[in-house]
């Protein structure tokens, strides 16, 4: 039997409580909702309201994808477009079969991190120098045959939307996604704004590149892959849309055929793909699709073992998740400021806690 509402989630807001006490999660916001109604708006520690401001890490992705899902829609962009069609270069070392549908689903071969990664943050390169490593980098296996979590490989989408725009993936991501949901606080980069809002990711030693986080070069520096600021509410209200076939109060943002190739699982659709990778992997364009065996994986690596199979959402490394029911309209975001691994354990638990919610047949108020 279920527990009663209250039960459930007076265990999510004591499971923060307490890992705030252990210093595992300096500060959190956790938003819930179910068929447009908010379930449950809460804060706590370093945190001083629900607009708090965090770096949502690797949550970033599906926000650019998201974009780049509203130029396909616009025929800007071509899904099955290879990459050498915008940049000739980008076929050194193997990589002329790449697509823009590989980009998007972490199928491309691409690796997540370049093997001087932190040599570059070290020099503070600016992101042209990154791609420009990426060309020249060989592929890890070929395209469609395998998932890998890439976050090069969104970086190299981020770089055929701007070859077309002739501007930032900020200005992209503000003009398609931002400006039309009418999101408060959210940007690709450091605002003043957020000065006094911000709770200012733990500094790890175990997660790549975690140093960089809290310097004026990383919050200015726009990475398409990590580099975001947000809050629960403004990332809920994206969820939505995408719930709502595309539409925000009432406007539409994403036309329904396309909210529907976002949420496909396009892992299964690659001819030549792994079956055994299939099975237990499913990426949309930019989202991870939750499947039954729920390993580790990239931006899905922190989804609890009860979030319900077909759910989308992402992760990041500075202690973010957000996912989403298409078949209960039930989503959650928690956004914390977590130490790694033992923030890892917290988003898992909170997501077992909160999935029993969605699975209540009636509409909650609390």
């Amino acid at each position: 039997m279920l527990r009663s509402t209250t039960a459930t989630i007076a265990s999510a807001v004591d499971l923060l409580q307490r890992s705030m006490g252990e210093m595992t999660v300096p500060a959190a916001v956790l938003h819930v909702q179910k068929n447009q109604d908010i379930l449950l708006s809460w804060h706590g520690g370093q945190a001083q309201d629900t607009e708090a401001v965090f770096s949502i890490a690797s949550i970033t992705k599906p926000l650019v994808c998201l974009a780049a899902a509203r130029m396909l829609e616009h025929g800007e962009i071509g899904l099955d477009d290879p990459v050498i069609r915008y940049f000739p270069e980008f076929g050194k070392a193997g990589k002329a079969r790449v697509t823009l549908r590989h980009l998007f689903t972490h199928s491309s071969g691409l690796p997540d991190f370049l093997p001087n990664n932190n040599l570059l943050r070290r020099n503070k390169a600016p992101l042209s120098e990154y791609f420009r490593e990426t060309c020249a980098v060989p592929l890890k296996f070929r395209p469609g045959t395998d998932s890998s979590y890439q976050s090069m490989g969104i970086l190299t989408l981020s770089m055929v939307m701007e070859k077309v725009r002739q501007t930032s993936t900020g200005e992209i991501l503000e003009e398609e996604v931002f400006r039309p949901a009418s999101l408060r606080a959210t940007s690709l980069v450091w605002s003043d704004e957020f000065v006094g809002k911000f709770c200012k990711p733990t500094p790890t030693e175990d997660v790549e590149g975690s140093w960089v986080w809290n310097t004026s070069y990383w919050r200015n520096l726009g990475a398409p892959w990590g580099g975001a600021f947000s809050t629960a509410p403004d990332i809920a209200k994206i969820l939505e849309v995408l719930l709502q076939d595309g539409l925000c109060d009432g406007r539409r943002i994403l036309q329904s055929h396309m909210v529907r190739d976002v949420l496909l699982n396009h892992t299964v659709l690659f001819p030549d793909m792994n079956p055994v990778v299939a099975r237990r992997f499913g990426w949309g364009l930019g989202w991870s699709i939750v499947k039954s065996g729920r390993e580790l994986h990239g931006g899905s690596g922190n989804f609890g073992a009860l979030t319900p199979i077909g759910a989308f959402g992402h992760s990041g490394a500075t202690g973010t998740i957000c996912w989403a029911d298409p078949k209960t309209g039930f989503s959650m975001v928690l956004l914390t400021n977590g130490k790694m691994p033992h923030v890892r354990q917290v988003l898992r638990r909170c997501c077992d806690i909160i999935s029993e919610l969605g699975r209540i047949p009636r509409t909650i108020t609390s």
